[in-house]
């Protein structure tokens, strides 16, 4: 595995890799999802992308704290007719868009040299969707990539809350100074970094075959 000489990271000190997944392994677009809601008639899902505390739905369904029912039933309500699950269940997962051959081939030959751990804000349509998208495009079993998957909806907790990181830190016993956290947004490289974890921020376009290739 070859690693870019511009990225500003010693890796013979890393032991274990933590990837983001949405916008680092898989590409997304949520306007795909405020475009298929729109269709059936939700005029406001983009709400979503930008919620506070005055309506955390999504926030507590990636922390496991509201269910597969309760979002339905709040967006039928918004929507004002009863449509099916199926299809609220697709403009969920329309913004989960391909995930490119050679970044999965990348994770696979990482997993030689590092521990590798999936650390995602996500809830279980997204994760029921794609892992089973992923199995039948491409014959993989995406968690088993990993030496540990940690989705925010199984623990409780979500980015870019620090505890999340501490989190895993303990759990996997990791040396923080060993540990690199690949994400592409930048509250969360934020709090990976106040707890000393070394950080690369995929941003600017800046993508896993930027910095690693075969």
């Amino acid at each position: 595995m070859k690693i870019s000489k511009s990225v500003n990271i010693d890796f013979n000190t890393i032991t274990t890799i933590i990837f983001d997944w949405g916008g680092v392994i898989t590409n997304i677009y949520p306007k795909a999802s405020i475009a298929a809601f729109s269709k059936l008639g939700h005029r406001s899902f983009q709400k979503y992308f930008h919620a506070g505390p005055d309506d955390d739905l999504f926030l507590r369904f990636e922390k496991g704290e509201a269910q597969n029912n309760e979002i339905f039933e709040r967006l039928r309500e918004e929507i004002g007719k009863p449509v099916p699950d199926e299809k609220l269940n697709k403009a969920l997962c329309a913004m989960l868009l391909d995930t490119p051959d050679e970044r999965l081939k990348i994770i696979s030959e990482l997993g030689k040299d590092f521990r590798l751990i999936l650390l995602s804000n996500t809830n279980p349509i997204h994760t029921d969707y794609y892992n089973k998208y992923l199995m039948e495009k491409h014959n993989v079993n995406f968690p088993a990539l990993f030496d540990h998957v940690y989705y925010s909806y199984k623990i409780g907790l979500r980015k870019p809350d620090p505890e999340i990181f501490s989190y895993v830190l303990d759990h996997d016993k990791l040396d923080e100074n060993k540990t690199l956290f690949i994400d592409d947004t930048e509250i969360n490289i934020t709090a990976a970094r106040s707890l000393n974890i070394q950080c690369l921020h995929l941003n600017h376009g800046l993508t896993i075959e930027d910095i690693f290739s075969e």
